[in-house]
């Protein structure tokens, strides 16, 4: 696997455990039902996960960072613009926020591999859903509701989803 396709990775599981917390009921342990079996079967199918390599020494003093530079100079544009206001957001983070986070990718790092899939498949139904949302809007108004958006609590930012929820079935 390049190193392209691990930060894409590494990237999506970070925005959505920054734009998508879990509720309780959700961070309850999830059975492993056909259902979320199959998603499994999808994941590794579509990633390949049975052939990914373990982290790998570099061959040379400095490898990781010559690799990291490799694949900026090969992303397009748009995703260098993604992984810049990522970094922009991590340096903002409050300590304890950044302790959240770690603490999170490591409970998913640690969890088996079905409640992985599992979450990682609702992290990305909640975050197209929030898109979709905010693509409705205008852009001035979509830039101030992402911005205030980011400014929640883990908490608050739950209560915020169910909200665009409602309002969805609402309309």
């Amino acid at each position: 696997m390049n190193v392209i396709t691990t930060w894409r990775k590494a990237y999506y599981i970070i925005l959505c455990l920054v734009f998508a917390p879990l509720s309780a009921d959700e961070a309850s342990y999830v059975k492993g039902t056909p259902e979320t079996k199959d998603l499994v079967k999808d994941v590794v199918n579509e990633h390949n996960l049975t052939t990914m390599p373990v982290r790998q020494k570099p061959p040379f003093p400095g490898g990781r960072e010559v690799e990291l530079l490799r694949s900026l100079l090969d992303a397009p544009p748009e995703r260098l613009k993604i992984l810049k206001k990522t970094i922009e957001r991590v340096e903002l983070m409050s300590p304890q926020k950044k302790k959240e986070i770690k603490k999170r990718l490591r409970q998913l790092k640690e969890s088996p591999p079905h409640i992985r899939a599992h979450e990682l498949g609702r992290l990305k139904r909640r975050q197209m859903q929030l898109n979709n949302y905010w693509q409705g809007m205008s852009p001035k108004d979509r830039q101030n509701e992402i911005k205030a958006f980011r400014a929640l609590s883990l908490v608050e930012r739950e209560s915020y989803f169910k909200s665009v929820i409602k309002n969805k079935k609402g309309t």
